[in-house]
């Protein structure tokens, strides 16, 4: 009776897990359910994990500011994770005059974003823009395909926008593995803007250890574009500046990148990183990668 007993108990133990599990758990499967979870991220009550299951089209969907913006345009952080599950958003065009910037996401900590492709009918156009998201600390992004256009007047990065880890992580980490960028990444103002195939700008300040940005067996065709002087261009990241004790990881990247300088007075085009400064501690390691690099006066 004592063994059937615990049995019983453990079950239950189980069960009440499970139930735990599936409350932290929402599904996406069609577009008011995509906005439902935006108004969440935006009023922080998207303490959930995110499944997407059908593609997403925003043809007919009004769509004007990144997941997380509030009505008085603050960003509030997604910090959980999504998954994809290889679905794909389409025709989502934005250009917020009202927020500034724009992506998917304003803002991405911690956890991670899966599997998701973003298409080439999608454009993002602000003062910072990013494919994937405005801004982010600690994400951790794997298998994601990023095709769309990203034009930023100060900062453009084909994924993300600007990382600013100046946070309380003992050893801040990004992630980037595994993806695929064929998005055509441009920069507008000049006067030191940033442009890159995939990060725009790092400046990560964690005065507590290393911040490190890990990239490894990423492909694609980056296209990066300046439309003024000035401008810094890297065909990974734009910029590293301000950071302390910063160590950057590429491994088996393999990546075509062609940079458009015909209208860049100033320019400083970089293979991997176009620039990096007032960075103590900084190191790269780079192993087993392969870079087109070209340049266009187009």
């Amino acid at each position: 009776m004592q063994l059937i007993a615990t049995v019983i108990f453990a079950c239950i133990a189980v069960v009440c897990l499970c139930n735990v599990a599936s409350a932290d758990l929402h599904h996406i499967k069609q577009m008011n359910d995509f906005l439902a979870f935006a108004n969440d991220v935006a009023n922080d009550k998207a303490t959930y994990d995110v499944v997407l299951d059908t593609d997403l089209d925003f043809s007919s969907t009004t769509f004007p500011v990144p997941v997380g913006v509030d009505s008085q345009y603050e960003c509030h952080f997604y910090s959980r994770d999504f998954n994809g599950q290889g679905h794909t958003i389409k025709n989502l065009k934005m250009k917020s005059s009202t927020y500034g910037d724009a992506a998917l996401f304003c803002g991405l900590n911690d956890y991670s974003v899966k599997n998701l492709v973003i298409d080439k009918s999608c454009e993002f156009s602000g003062s910072i823009a990013g494919g994937l998201a405005v801004m982010a600390n600690n994400p951790d992004i794997g298998n994601v395909t990023v095709n769309a256009q990203v034009t930023g007047e100060v900062l453009a990065g084909g994924f993300i926008g600007a990382i600013s880890a100046t946070i309380e992580a003992k050893n801040p980490i990004t992630n980037i593995n595994k993806c695929q960028n064929n998005a055509i990444i441009k920069v507008t103002s000049g006067l030191n803007s940033c442009a890159g195939g995939f990060i725009g700008s790092i400046k990560c300040n964690s005065p507590t250890g290393y911040c490190s940005l890990n990239m490894e067996h990423n492909s694609g065709d980056v296209n990066v574009q300046c439309l003024s002087p000035e401008t810094i261009l890297g065909g990974v990241v734009g910029a590293v500046e301000d950071s302390k004790n910063i160590f950057v990881n590429l491994n088996g990247n393999t990546l075509s990148v062609t940079s458009h300088s015909a209208k860049c007075e100033t320019l400083t085009s970089g293979g991997a990183i176009g620039i990096f400064e007032k960075s103590p501690g900084f190191s790269l390691k780079m192993q087993g990668n392969v870079f087109y690099q070209s340049d266009k006066s187009d």
